[in-house]
């Protein structure tokens, strides 16, 4: 959220972006077959977890709506979570 509010023009954007895109792409690596994320985000053996997965399908939907993130790389991921909540 602080990313959609920051203006473009602002020095810390370009940085903020890059971390929005790392923790996009490492969330990414770590969503189940089902579409979820689990209590522990990176132990497979941690149960799955409604609220995250919930806020990380938000988080990549807003950075697939806003251009941030590839549509066709991370579309089907917030897909998936819409469809596992």
């Amino acid at each position: 959220l602080s990313l959609t509010d920051l203006p473009q023009d602002h020095p810390a954007y370009d940085e903020m972006l890059r971390d929005y895109r790392n923790l996009a792409a490492a969330l990414a690596q770590q969503q189940d077959a089902l579409g979820m994320w689990r209590q522990v985000v990176d132990l497979p053996g941690s149960y799955r977890e409604l609220s995250a997965t919930s806020i990380i399908g938000a988080m990549l939907h807003r950075g697939v709506k806003r251009g941030w993130l590839d549509t066709q790389s991370y579309a089907p991921r917030v897909e998936r979570a819409w469809k596992a909540v």
